[in-house]
């Protein structure tokens, strides 16, 4: 699951006039909370047993759980783009994830609910993983929101050390400050909390969150105690009665460095396998990450553990370096996820660059 954007709309005046006639009281606060990349049995109201999510839990006790309501993207940019233009993103030319450092951005053609509710007098903030442009003027606050905290970028963690990119939080007034190294969550929090009492950015001492969460995907954790964990979460999902699970086997906060990711593929799958057997299907979740080297040597590394498949090794679009790990394994290529186009599917197809196609 990717970051949370999160959108605070306050309400900010005391009446609104509108063809509807006139309001007397104030206009009420709204928050908008969108998790993307979230599949339908990650929370605990959902039936997830293995990752705690209380507060989303309580809302869904408290609130009303909409069973039959479809998002218009399966991923990340796409779907921050209809949920706030209410448009299908393909109506103006959104319906991909735009490339890291290709200075796109939404389309400004297009007008934000922000936008539209500062007509109204509200005040508006965006806290989170932005992902809708990063060169002016795609920036939030040229989108219709007073204040941002947050990623400019996709493919951002709540505490991911891997590169000075990914640690770079951008705060009111467009400008860049470097994040230490805590939980992103507790970070920002305390930043508007030193705001209220006149401290600057990040000067009140931060704890890293103690976590299950941390515990689990924390790119600190030896390599042993790593494969550990995930033997771990494997035989729980055995002992619940799954007979197949698909995992990742490099954590988003490693540093793609090295021989690194290469070994922690190997030995994460390693220690799932042994701790299930071979009647468990095991699915390798790569998550485009590699270049075509490393993506061949750790399908390679992976084969004596025969998974069932191993997902979008490189990107989906690289078409020839997925056709040439393809023919350089006997475990089969799945990719789908990140494909939106007919011709490229037609051309996935044509190229046999996968041997399992998802829609």
């Amino acid at each position: 699951m990717s970051l949370v954007l999160l959108l605070v709309i306050a309400g900010g005046c005391q009446g609104i006039r509108s063809r509807f006639g006139s309001f007397s009281k104030r206009p009420p606060s709204m928050v908008i909370l969108l998790a993307d990349d979230a599949g339908y049995s990650d929370f605990g109201f959902t039936g997830l047993s293995q990752i705690e999510t209380p507060h989303i839990d309580q809302i869904a006790r408290q609130g009303v759980v909409c069973e039959q309501g479809y998002v218009c993207a399966s991923v990340c940019s796409p779907s921050r783009a209809g949920l706030l233009t209410g448009r299908y993103p393909q109506r103006f030319g959104h319906e991909m994830n735009l490339p890291a450092g290709s200075g796109l951005g939404l389309a400004l053609t297009e007008r934000t609910i922000a936008d539209r509710l500062k007509r109204l007098g509200y005040a508006t903030g965006a806290v989170g993983k932005w992902h809708l442009g990063e060169e002016p003027p795609y920036r939030p606050r040229q989108r219709g929101f007073d204040s941002f905290q947050g990623f400019l970028g996709g493919s951002r963690t709540y505490h991911d050390r891997a590169s000075l990119a990914r640690r770079t939080v951008w705060l009111d007034g467009d400008a860049p400050a470097p994040l230490p190294d805590p939980y992103v969550t507790d970070a920002i929090t305390y930043d508007i909390q030193g705001r209220k009492v006149v401290l600057t950015s990040f000067v009140v001492p931060v704890q890293n969150k103690d976590g299950k969460f941390l515990g689990v995907l924390g790119a600190d954790l030896e390599l042993n105690a790593l494969s550990e964990r995930f033997a771990e979460l494997a035989q729980q999902a055995v002992e619940e009665g799954f007979t197949a699970f698909k995992s990742m086997a490099v954590p988003e906060t490693m540093s793609l460095e090295g021989l690194k990711p290469i070994k922690s593929a190997e030995s994460c799958v390693r220690a799932m396998r042994e701790a299930v057997g071979d009647d468990i299907d095991i699915m390798v979740e790569m998550h485009t990450r590699y270049d075509l080297p490393t993506g061949i040597r750790i399908v390679k590394a992976l084969e004596p553990y025969d998974p069932l498949w191993i997902e979008e090794p490189v990107p989906a679009e690289n078409m020839d370096s997925l056709r040439e790990i393809t023919l350089s394994s006997n475990i089969p290529i799945c990719v789908g996820e990140n494909l939106f186009l007919a011709h490229q599917f037609r051309t996935l197809l044509e190229k046999k660059a996968a041997d399992i196609i998802m829609p």
